[in-house]
């Protein structure tokens, strides 16, 4: 989901990926990961890649968005929960 998020604010390729986990969460991720979690992305019609002269870039599509906004409904709907709970 933190990559579909990053995808929601800019166009950015699979090395973008790796440098933004790296650089938030200390975690290096091989390109032998993020390759076939963008494919499959894809496939499922989520993102679409553009390229460029040196890069593969990639897009957020509508499909994408969508799926987003009801991640975020859902979570929400989780923390309510939780609160709920929490409050008793």
């Amino acid at each position: 989901m933190i990559t579909i998020k990053a995808l929601e604010k800019e166009i950015i390729s699979t090395y973008d990926i790796i440098k933004l986990y790296k650089n938030r969460y200390n975690v290096l991720l091989s390109p032998g990961t993020v390759y076939p979690i963008f494919s499959a992305m894809e496939q499922l019609g989520y993102i679409k890649r553009i390229s460029n002269r040196h890069n593969k870039l990639y897009i957020l599509t509508e499909k994408g968005r969508k799926s987003l906004a009801q991640f975020h409904l859902e979570v929400g709907k989780i923390q309510k929960i939780i609160s709920d709970i929490a409050n008793i």
